[in-house]
């Protein structure tokens, strides 16, 4: 997490103004911490794996399981996967 009142960067667009904000570059604190952590979003098991066997169950050949299932029955796409709470977010690169 990013002390904002320690963030203070001077110059340089994308300024901000309030009490734990002020004179904060927004734009060279994006681009630091975006170099830092190698982008910003993170993808990490819900579950251990701790060998083949564990993620066996988890992907191939466990995803195909889920996969018939939802072949059969669209609505259990609801239970078995994350549709219930997840969103695309779709760029044309421009």
């Amino acid at each position: 997490m990013v002390d904002l009142t320690e963030a203070r960067v001077a110059g340089g667009g994308g300024k901000s103004e309030g009490p734990a904000t002020e004179n904060v570059d927004w734009y060279s604190l994006a681009l630091h911490y975006s170099k830092y952590y190698a982008g910003k979003v993170d993808i990490i098991p819900k579950v251990p794996i701790t060998g083949l066997r564990d993620f066996s169950y988890w992907y191939t050949p466990g995803v195909a399981a889920v996969s018939l299932a939802i072949n059969k029955n669209k609505d259990l796409s609801f239970e078995l996967t994350g549709r219930w709470n997840t969103i695309a977010v779709v760029g044309d690169g421009s």
